[in-house]
């Protein structure tokens, strides 16, 4: 099962990296670090992240981000895999200065479905525990406030390593990131390819940094970027 955490907070810091550096930086990351329990039952040691964003007419999500506001959202649901076919996570994507928040209840894949037919899961909230009733009353207050509706949905093959003597430290090869728009949760068959000969490093982490991963952005000489799939994905298919 993926992340169970509820909530969390962290730094996140993205590299926009030439494939034909990939294998080599895992290799370098391979003695610190590992696939992370998900990934190790992969052959390819990657899964299909899917994301559905939400946002409202006027794409307040995404000029936010754009403008710099210090202090933004983001709503999405997000499964694993094509279908989904397992848990459904409804997220709330909360970005304070440099920390970023996220909130996140898990759900079935019927729950999803009910959401996407009816466009709402007011009705579903008598069924849920009180953790996960509590985030998805936040979801839907602010897809109600903003008038949120699924704008893009994004997916990509993301390889993902967790710090071996670092609890607090993860770090993802997102490649293959595709986008297709979404009108009245209606589901285009077209996606368009957005890092072409590309992939984003990720860094999650809380506290230091350690002196490895310093000594591998030497190396590579990796340039951190304010990099948004999502903006990226309104400029291309909106």
């Amino acid at each position: 099962m993926l992340l169970k955490k509820f909530h969390f907070y962290r730094f996140e810091f993205k590299y926009l990296v030439d494939e034909k550096y990939q294998d080599f930086i895992r290799q370098d990351l391979l003695p610190f670090m590992r696939w992370d329990n998900y990934a190790q039952l992969k052959k390819q040691k990657k899964y299909l992240v899917n994301s559905l964003y939400f946002d409202s007419y006027d794409l307040q999500s995404y000029q936010e981000k754009i403008s710099g506001l210090n202090s933004r959202f983001k709503l999405r649901l997000r499964h694993y895999g094509w279908k989904p076919a397992n848990d459904i996570f409804f997220e709330i994507k909360r970005k304070k200065e440099a920390i970023v928040v996220k909130d996140r209840g898990i759900f079935k894949p019927s729950f999803y479905h009910d959401f996407i037919e009816k466009g709402s899961g007011n009705k579903l909230l008598k069924t849920v525990s009180t953790r996960r009733k509590d985030i998805l009353e936040d979801f839907l207050f602010l897809k109600s406030k903003y008038q949120m509706s699924p704008k893009i949905r994004i997916v990509y093959q993301r390889e993902p390593f967790e710090a071996i003597n670092y609890s607090h430290l993860r770090i993802t090869f997102d490649s293959h990131i595709q986008a297709s728009k979404i009108i009245d949760f209606t589901f285009s068959d077209f996606y368009h390819n957005l890092f072409n000969g590309q992939f984003i490093l990720e860094v999650k982490f809380r506290g230091l940094l350690p002196y490895w991963f310093h000594n591998l952005i030497q190396k590579y000489q990796l340039q951190r970027r304010a990099i948004s799939k999502y903006c990226l994905a309104v400029e291309s298919v909106l």
